[in-house]
């Protein structure tokens, strides 16, 4: 009996222990000037409301360092043209694949985004322009790293 609570004991700390990644959030840190992020819009269907608004950001660095990073961007976020807050407005469906990228100092890499239509919407009505930005967090050997995009003007479909 005492063997079957130490491994009742055991498996509720291995399950603990993961349920918590422990990852980082690019959200609460502050973006490093030595990631250069440039994003585009690539395409914005008008006529369907649930595609999604899809960047393309092409991210060049200057660490000393390799990073890598998925190629899905972590958070997207828009805001009205004359706002201050931002909002999540990531896609939550799968419409990127899920390679690993590996950034070497001075080299670029190009990862994607996926903006939510309809939380564009609660963002700003449907033809208002808003302002959208990628931000993403890479690793390195001994540190993490989060850039952040330029802004780009979206028309909410």
């Amino acid at each position: 009996m005492p063997f079957t609570r130490f491994a009742l004991i055991a498996a509720t700390a291995l399950a603990t222990a993961c349920a918590s990644d422990g990852t980082t959030s690019p959200t609460t840190a502050a973006p490093d000037a030595r990631l250069s992020a440039v994003a585009t819009v690539t395409s914005v269907s008008i006529n369907d409301a649930s595609s999604p608004v899809m960047l393309r950001v092409a991210v060049t660095s200057t660490l000393t360092e390799q990073v890598s990073a998925g190629s899905c961007a972590q958070l997207v976020q828009a805001r009205t043209t004359g706002g201050t807050t931002w909002t999540d407005v990531t896609t939550t469906n799968g419409s990127c694949s899920t390679n690993i990228l590996l950034l070497a100092p001075g080299a670029t890499v190009q990862i994607s985004g996926s903006a939510d239509v309809a939380k564009l919407r609660t963002v700003a009505a449907t033809g208002s322009t808003v302002v959208v930005r990628v931000r993403h967090t890479l690793d390195g050997a001994s540190s993490k790293y989060t850039l952040q995009s330029n802004e780009v003007n979206v028309v909410v479909p």
